[in-house]
């Protein structure tokens, strides 16, 4: 959008005030070889109109704060709804130190005070806010350009990577048959042959599942589902996977991590990311040596795991998450790596919004810590019944959760625009919209079609339960409700 010296440029000057009008357009008229030309309108709605007929005709809009049909930021924000892309500056008579801030930071590309000074420097603002307005678009668009091809790049590793994955499986598949054949047994040196191409070819197989799933992570295939989850329940699934390739090598995996430690994460994606760590924990520690996953004391939402391997130095450090520099070793076992398990650990962990780091010295083991944001429970207790909301919120602070209530379904769901709440507990009869439409409404919105849902009633029927199951709950309890009974159902949800 760059103009030549004898180029015109258009502007739109928005300003009901005859005298300032008249300032600005002489402030331009006198500007040199640059000719601009005025486009006056003294109302927002007839700017409006304007930039939605006329909208490439504008380089630029002068816009004034205090007109008569708005007032204030808004009519800075009701330009850039309209024309997101063109540089709008302010003149103002408010010489107002967070009114210019804040107009910055909804997209003004300048706040100028009306008066004879700034009026000398408007046409050298107007050409400078043109031209940073271009560079911003320029830069926009290179990003959009690199974003696109690297969603290309990742699509074609995921399909590359799948078509290899399923020939590898049958080839791996077929090796073992032939490895097992005991009625016309291999010689020795060509079974030693196929057991390194088996080991290859499933080198090879791993590299490929490493490739998919960072390929989905990267290219939002696969979105995270947090819930809440007990971290000693996910640190037990992890060890309880490679206890084997532990006991095999001789290294101990120690849960250190306390009961009902609470973490809000996809568990299947959070479990993928701790079992690349500690795979990588047993791959560099010696025979005879424990692993330790543990929660540390001084920092919430963490996992860590440590070993007392061989550790390694700053450089090695410094390539261990990145994707652009393929890095692995060779574990103490002579085991191999694809290089790609601390990179997926931590898409997972961003992903997640939440971090992955180590700490290693040679000689003297690692320690990788992962952490996700702390995020507390929220429960929303829709009842008709005070008395009932009030016995419930006694039952459950126990938990640590944040209550919330509702008299019925239409109030519940005006709640829900506010923000979504990690468990729903939900009386089945209510006026104005009872449990069960409330639920069916819940489950046609995509919105809030996952939020974990307990229905309570009085009526211990069959067709009740059955019902409420069919339009979605996630569990049902009956009246009068005990304390032993709730709030297990609830660690189940929050934990």
């Amino acid at each position: 959008m760059g103009k030549s010296m004898d180029s015109i440029i258009n502007i739109l000057l928005v300003e009901d005030n005859p005298a300032d009008a008249y300032m600005a357009r002489e402030a331009l008229a006198n500007s040199g070889k640059i000719s601009f030309e005025i486009t006056q309108v003294e109302r927002l709605a007839e700017a409006l109109a304007l930039l939605e007929l006329e909208k490439r005709r504008f380089a630029a809009v002068l816009l004034d704060l205090a007109l008569p049909d708005e007032q204030g930021i808004n009519s800075l924000l009701r330009i850039r709804a309209a024309a997101p892309d063109m540089p709008v500056i302010i003149l103002s008579g408010l010489d107002d130190e967070e009114i210019s801030i804040k107009a910055v930071h909804q997209g003004a590309q300048d706040y100028l005070i009306k008066g004879e000074n700034s009026m000398a420097i408007l046409p050298h603002t107007v050409r400078y806010a043109i031209e940073r307005q271009h560079v911003e678009s320029e830069l926009k668009e290179a990003r959009r350009r690199a974003e696109d091809a690297t969603r290309l790049k990742d699509k074609f590793l995921s399909v590359v990577a799948h078509d290899l994955q399923s020939p590898l499986t049958s080839v791996s598949t077929r090796i073992k048959i032939a490895a097992m054949d005991t009625d016309e047994p291999l010689p020795l040196r060509h079974a030693r042959t196929l057991q390194q191409v088996l080991e290859t070819v499933e080198e090879m197989s791993s590299l490929m599942e490493e490739l998919i799933s960072i390929s989905r992570i990267q290219t939002g295939s696969i979105i995270p589902q947090p819930r809440f989850f007990d971290a000693a329940f996910a640190a037990m699934s992890v060890k309880d996977r490679l206890a084997h390739a532990a006991a095999k090598k001789g290294v101990a995996i120690a849960n250190d991590i306390p009961p009902h430690m609470r973490l809000y994460a996809d568990l299947n994606l959070f479990s993928e990311a701790l079992f690349n760590v500690v795979s990588n924990a047993i791959k560099f520690s010696n025979p005879g040596g424990t692993i330790h996953i543990f929660a540390p004391r001084e920092e919430p939402g963490v996992l860590a795991v440590r070993d007392k391997g061989v550790g390694m130095d700053a450089a090695a450090l410094a390539k261990l998450f990145r994707h652009e520099e393929k890095f692995t070793t060779t574990g103490t076992a002579g085991e191999k790596g694809t290089g790609l398990g601390m990179p997926l650990a931590q898409d997972i962990m961003q992903a997640h919004h939440g971090t992955i780091r180590a700490e290693s010295r040679p000689g003297s083991g690692s320690v990788f810590y992962l952490a996700l944001p702390e995020v507390k429970p929220q429960i929303l207790i829709v009842d008709d019944d005070r008395m009932t909301r009030i016995m419930l919120k006694g039952l459950l602070e126990s938990l640590g959760a944040d209550i919330l209530d509702a008299e019925n379904g239409e109030m519940a769901l005006a709640l829900l625009e506010n923000g979504l709440p990690h468990l729903m507990i939900i009386d089945a009869m209510m006026p104005v919209m009872d449990g069960f439409e409330l639920l069916e409404r819940l489950r046609k919105n995509p919105k809030t079609q996952l939020i974990p849902t307990m229905v309570i009633t009085a009526n211990s029927n069959i067709a009740a339960r059955e019902k409420a199951f069919s339009l979605g709950a996630d569990d049902f309890i009956t009246k009068p409700i005990l304390l032993e009974e709730l709030i297990p159902r609830v660690r189940r949800f929050v934990v």
